[in-house]
């Protein structure tokens, strides 16, 4: 079986590329979108190709549908087409209806529910020929070696934070929580791993210009590292005792995979796929009354309320924590578990090597 994608991205890299051992994977050149493209911004350009014949047996993509005759797949972390919400959404949605398209894997059960809600707006016939292609996939996860012997005395208590879009997943609000806590509790270090990407949906430059600022001046106990590769980053997770990721921009969450992998638990918020790949089990759940689907519009009034909330749910269980370490190599047990029992790759594999054969059938 040869298996065609388009983008070699960390998206593909971790559902797509390699996942099954006695398939072949090729990457094909960019199907472009002639004529048609003036119906779409560029931005929607992206997650929209043509392919009328590639050099493989089957394509599959991440967040994209193709407007060609080849048979596809494609995973999505939130709804296909990616912009179901526009003015071109009517031409998308009629493309992933159409037979080419052979299946679409929601990464999360959050993902299929808003893909069934964005669906209720079209004729019903369209509707039930998406649906009935969906299937839930929750992406793979190694085990990463760790050694448990560090939670008996975790001092000082070493945290980690991963996530290019710091001032989305609150990196701001764990800044703040921690220079407070520390004036009490000195033996904290933590890492944070990001390139304070700015986007004016999501955040102000100059917000990321004050957290660089704070980072630097306070490098005896943040160690900040702009970016570094994912296998580097793997590498070092067994050494944390905790996973920070409070975020109010998030659709899944690969780093808390990969951080309970470590068997690190992780705080998260309750947003999007979080409570479905995190519980009080395994880690701690910030509640947002949002939840869901909602994201707060930077810089509102619902998006303040809920990074205030972030904040005293967040120093609230570290002070908890401080107090009781031993909860730590609990939910560190647990989580490691969770990640063996629900996210095995072998699984994952045979689970998709069998959609890939009833897509080609």
């Amino acid at each position: 079986m040869r298996i065609g994608y388009e983008r070699d991205s960390y998206p593909e890299r971790r559902l797509i590329i390699g996942k099954i051992p006695d398939v072949e994977y090729v990457q094909v050149p960019r199907g472009e979108l002639p004529g048609k493209g003036k119906l779409f911004s560029p931005d929607q350009l992206e997650f929209t190709s043509c392919f009328e014949e590639a050099d493989c047996d089957l394509l599959h993509f991440m967040n994209n549908i193709n407007f060609g005759k080849k048979a596809y797949v494609s995973h999505f972390e939130s709804v296909l087409p990616r912009y179901f919400t526009s003015e071109a959404s009517k031409v998308g949605a009629a493309v992933v209806a159409r037979d080419c398209c052979r299946k679409i894997i929601a990464i999360s059960q959050n993902a299929a529910g808003i893909m069934r809600s964005r669906t209720a707006s079209l004729p019903a016939r369209q509707a039930r020929k998406i649906l009935d292609k969906m299937v839930v996939l929750h992406p793979p996860q190694k085990s990463i070696p760790n050694d448990p012997e560090r939670f008996r005395n975790p001092e000082p208590l070493k945290l980690i934070f991963i996530g290019g879009l710091f001032i989305g997943k609150s990196g701001l609000q764990v800044l703040k929580v921690l220079a407070k806590i520390r004036k009490k509790y000195s033996k904290i270090e933590l890492t944070v791993i990001s390139g304070l990407a700015t986007d004016p949906r999501w955040c102000k430059a100059e917000d990321c210009i004050r957290a660089g600022k704070f980072m630097v001046a306070n490098a005896d106990w943040i160690h900040w590292y702009p970016y570094l590769p994912n296998e580097a980053i793997l590498s070092m997770l067994g050494e944390y005792h905790l996973g920070l990721l409070p975020s109010l921009r998030e659709t899944y969450g690969f780093s808390v995979l990969e951080m309970q992998a470590a068997c690190v638990p992780v705080i998260t918020t309750n947003i999007r796929a979080f409570p479905e790949i995190n519980s009080p089990e395994t880690g701690w759940l910030l509640e947002l009354p949002s939840g869901g689907e909602v994201y707060a519009p930077y810089g509102s009034d619902s998006y303040l309320e809920a990074a205030v909330r972030i904040e005293v749910q967040l120093e609230a269980v570290l002070r908890d924590i401080l107090r009781d370490p031993s909860v730590l190599a609990l939910k560190s047990a647990q989580a490691g578990k969770r990640i063996r029992e629900h996210h095995d790759p072998v699984k994952y594999a045979a689970r998709l090597k069998d959609i890939y054969s009833k897509a080609l059938n």
